[in-house]
């Protein structure tokens, strides 16, 4: 046991300072070390947030349609088979959307793509 804790303390006060990082004072934050220099590593500008990309504007508007569908019947203005008819105008919508990715080998789709889902989802928003 004695030799344990000698161990212990030889290790906490041999490996303690390697173990620690210094800050930067006003900067906030504990910077990464360089371990060959000693010095902290360049801190990167932040960067500028990305343009939203069109099959997220797509998915909004399902999305919003979704819920707009189930508050329509369970506010008694449209029927089940109505909800049921709009429901499957958006999953043809999403089924088109996703032809769209595979066919271009793209993780988003062009803007034209973006307009004619959208006035599919027009369509269909005429319709409930």
């Amino acid at each position: 046991m004695k030799r344990f804790m000698i161990y212990v303390v030889l290790m906490f006060f041999s490996g303690g300072w390697a173990w620690a990082q210094s800050t930067m004072p006003g900067k906030g934050g504990t910077p990464v070390v360089n371990a060959r220099l000693g010095a902290p590593a360049p801190r990167t500008a932040p960067r500028a947030p990305l343009p939203p990309s069109n099959m997220h504007g797509v998915n909004l508007q399902l999305r919003a349609q979704m819920r707009q569908i189930q508050k329509n019947l369970k506010a008694g203005k449209i029927t089940k088979a109505q909800a049921q008819a709009a429901r499957e105008n958006l999953r043809n919508v999403r089924k088109q959307e996703l032809e769209f990715l595979r066919q271009g080998n793209q993780k988003d789709i062009t803007t034209d793509q973006k307009s004619q889902l959208q006035g599919l989802l027009d369509q269909n928003t005429d319709a409930h």
